[in-house]
């Protein structure tokens, strides 16, 4: 697998990435498959950082028609359910007229908590190259095409007020191409409408879907201002979904590109190497009490998380030895085998059979709603590591 090479900062193009660290071996799908475990594939995700402007960024990236081979499904927790459905009332608040074109809508999961709630877009488009295909109740017209620098609107969305995307921005190789896009599609006082993930606290807190092969740089809410000035948008309205998940804003399309000032980079490499070392050490420790806390429980282990979670505490050393499988509440992901690791995915309902189970759960803002589930409705005599 021949690796993309990535040697100037994502923001100002200067080649000034300084070496940070370095997670070895890490596999390079973050879901489930059906494949022999002998095609995995892995790479080093070899962080780097730009003297400059502080982001942080992967020195090499994996080709998208590789990363993205096999379709990842969509979020069913409880808590990306609510986010559809707050972004949606965000969305209906900020947006002008009754034509909407959503970039990389996937299966139509806004479209359809927006049409559940509110009766007013007449035209919805969604741009979406993969062949995943909509949900029941979801009418969108469909355009199979990648969003680039050639993309051209079909006939009767021009002119269309609304860009709208959803946690799709921290998966752009390209950011300038894709900025310079949204202003050509966009008229003048046009918004885009966009939900992003709130990185910095993810980061903050250890959560390990923050950074990974997907999310290629530290796309910070500071970051994403900055960007916005570069490209003549102006902020609207911004508004904080959980202090932990997403940030929602709505930017309107002006006359004027404003170039990065440096003084917005003020204290940011500092700032960010720390934030991100931090997270390095936590993952250093947490494993190793993870290790030690395996030695002295009795029952039946297992491991929460079809995705990146559990990937990456296996890959930096978590014993897997007395692990009895890979739990995940998506039906979809039942029953297949977790990518880059030996273990099957079972559902968690198994645990109600089980004595007295040992859960280790390490997947970020959905921990607590996966507890309480687990206790409530499973078993409440399982014990987790956290």
């Amino acid at each position: 697998m021949e690796l993309i090479k990535r040697d100037a900062d994502i923001l100002t193009g200067q080649k000034d990435l300084e070496e940070l660290y370095t997670f070895r071996h890490l596999p390079i799908n973050f879901g489930v498959t059906l494949q022999p475990i002998e095609k995995d594939l892995y790479a080093d995700a070899h962080w780097m950082i730009s003297q400059t402007s502080g982001m942080i960024q992967l020195g090499e990236l994996i080709p998208d028609y590789i990363l993205y081979e096999e379709s990842h499904h969509a979020g069913n927790a409880l808590i990306w359910q609510q986010h559809y459905e707050c972004f949606a009332e965000f969305l209906h608040s900020n947006m002008q007229g009754d034509s909407i074109v959503e970039i990389g809508g996937g299966n139509g999961n806004l479209y359809y908590k927006y049409h559940q709630k509110f009766n007013d877009v007449n035209q919805w488009c969604i741009v979406e190259p993969s062949n995943i295909q909509p949900i029941e109740g979801v009418y969108a017209d469909y355009e199979r095409v990648f969003y680039n620098s050639s993309f051209t609107l079909p006939g009767k969305y021009q002119g269309c007020k609304n860009i709208v995307h959803s946690h799709l921005m921290e998966h752009i190789l390209d950011l300038d191409e894709f900025m310079e896009t949204n202003r050509r599609i966009l008229p003048s006082g046009g918004v885009m409408i966009f939900s992003i993930p709130n990185l910095k606290e993810e980061i903050r807190r250890k959560y390990s879907n923050a950074l990974m092969f997907e999310h290629t740089y530290y796309l910070s809410e500071e970051y994403v201002d900055v960007l916005l000035k570069k490209y003549g948008f102006s902020i609207k309205q911004k508004e904080y979904y959980r202090s932990d998940h997403s940030i929602f804003i709505a930017a309107r399309r002006g006359e004027e590109c404003i170039e990065y000032d440096t003084k917005a980079f003020e204290g940011m490499y500092s700032a960010n190497k720390k934030l991100f070392m931090e997270y390095v050490s936590y993952y250093k420790d947490i494993i190793k009490k993870f290790n030690e806390q395996l030695k002295q429980v009795d029952g039946k282990v297992y491991l929460f998380g079809a995705h990146v979670f559990s990937q990456f505490l296996i890959a930096n050393g978590l014993d897997t030895s007395r692990i009895e499988c890979v739990l995940d509440n998506d039906k979809l992901k039942q029953n297949k085998r977790l990518y880059g690791t030996g273990f099957m995915v079972r559902s968690p309902k198994i645990l109600q059979k089980v004595s007295k189970p040992n859960v280790i759960l390490k997947c970020g803002a959905y921990d607590d709603e996966i507890a309480d589930d687990i206790l409530k409705n499973i078993n409440s005599e399982t014990s987790f590591l956290r």
